[in-house]
């Protein structure tokens, strides 16, 4: 009992770290060895860390996506359907405010990475809401919502699917169609009071210096289909709709789980999109090779990091068995199961500025008292993703954060600020509707 006690104080104190602008990523690494070091099992954070280092199920997907995402930004593939998305804004300026959200929500579908979706819609989509007058917040803001709020969840390939559908032993794809409802209400509610509270606020000075800044793009409709390729041939092969039939087999090595062979199916939809990049830019496919390497290792250095620490931390509280604290929280207060589902991962990733770190330290911690309780988990599994993809757009430190706050000039805590109203509208009315069973 007194090892636990002392964990609260150093899951506080790492809080405190990390809201001192201690480096997330050395807080977490700290604060696990020191859990381990109280649960008498250091050697176990040493392991847990070396492991997820080379860890197959998140390096092929992230790795793989944020090589394809290079590719596409080096090609200017992105750029085509950004604006083939937008085109339709430049006439309905009512709609700037909603429409910069879905747009954000609709490009992080194929994109997968926020922080990447946000370099590609910035240039495209800032001056455009500027023009409208609106304030360098209200863009920043409308921005984050849309590019953090949940689009990569619909892609099979994300990497937040494959911890969920890997959990639950069922195929990505289908795990997108119990997410999928509870993601578009949250997108709908959030959007909503997020554009009524803020919709009216106009800035002619804004609007006046960013008139010459909005100029015509020629969209090639076959750069636009790049992107999304990945995307649909993920669904093509897979459960529920497999209208291509694809034997996964030769994807495993001898002796290997059949489990194994969904990353590296990720990793080939990727190659699939790189190589229509370069078939339809030949003359650029030794840029494009170095492109997709660089891509590769921004991932792992700014991605495949946090995911490390943060498992190696979330070791540390296994290992001073919180969730068996959590389980009889549970199962002697049955309706404290969805708040704690949604609220918990939602803190975690506004400390640590990752839904990927907050659902993979936490998801699993919630499956054993939902097999207590007799729930059916499907169901109730989106509501954990949700809770870490919206804690992570409510984050000052998230990457996305920090890259959209560069691109409108500003604070990444004020936008942060702007964010949470809104978000939490949206995880209520869906905790509403989980429990009256219409999600």
């Amino acid at each position: 009992m007194l090892a636990a006690l002392l964990g609260i104080v150093v899951l506080l104190l790492t809080i405190v770290a990390i809201l001192k602008k201690v480096e997330v990523r050395l807080a977490m690494a700290v604060g696990a060895l020191v859990l381990g070091l109280l649960a008498g099992r250091p050697d176990q954070i040493v392991l847990t860390f070396l492991k997820e280092l080379a860890h197959e199920a998140f390096i092929l997907p992230i790795c793989s996506a944020m090589a394809f995402g290079f590719v596409l930004k080096k090609t200017g593939c992105d750029l085509h359907l950004v604006h083939l998305l937008v085109a339709p804004l430049r006439k309905a300026r009512f709609f700037l405010v909603p429409g910069a959200v879905i747009t954000g929500f609709l490009v992080n579908i194929p994109m997968i990475s926020q922080a990447g979706t946000a370099v590609t819609l910035g240039p495209v989509l800032i001056p455009l809401l500027r023009a409208a007058g609106l304030p360098a917040l209200t863009i920043g803001a409308a921005m984050l919502l849309g590019m953090s709020i949940g689009g990569e969840l619909l892609n099979p390939g994300s990497p937040e699917n494959q911890i969920v559908s890997n959990s639950l032993q069922m195929p990505a794809t289908v795990y997108v169609g119990y997410v999928s409802r509870p993601l578009l209400l949250h997108l709908v509610v959030t959007t909503l009071v997020f554009w009524l509270l803020d919709s009216r606020r106009k800035d002619p000075a804004t609007a006046e210096a960013a008139q010459s800044e909005t100029g015509e793009f020629k969209v090639n409709f076959l750069k636009a289909l790049v992107p999304i390729l990945p995307l649909v041939f993920l669904f093509l092969v897979n459960p529920p709709l497999e209208l291509i039939p694809l034997n996964k087999s030769w994807l495993l090595a001898e002796g290997e789980k059949p489990t194994a062979a969904n990353p590296r199916l990720i990793a080939l939809a990727m190659l699939l999109g790189t190589a229509a990049a370069m078939f339809l830019h030949p003359r650029q496919g030794s840029t494009l090779v170095v492109s997709f390497f660089e891509g590769a290792g921004h991932a792992y250095a700014t991605v495949i990091s946090l995911i490390v620490c943060a498992v190696s931390f979330g070791k540390g509280i296994e290992l001073l068995d919180y969730p068996s604290y959590l389980k009889e929280i549970v199962v002697d207060y049955p309706f404290l199961f969805l708040p704690l589902g949604m609220g918990i991962p939602f803190l975690f990733a506004i400390a640590c500025g990752s839904g990927i770190a907050a659902t993979q330290s936490l998801f699993p911690f919630f499956v054993e008292p939902a097999r207590v309780l007799g729930l059916e988990f499907p169901q109730v599994a989106p509501l954990i993703s949700l809770g870490a993809s919206s804690g992570r757009t409510a984050s000052p430190f998230a990457a996305v954060n920090l890259v959209t706050s560069q691109l409108t000039g500003c604070d990444s805590w004020s936008l942060a600020k702007k964010t949470l109203a809104p978000l939490l509208a949206g995880l209520g009315t869906v905790y509403l509707f989980r429990l009256a069973g219409w999600v």
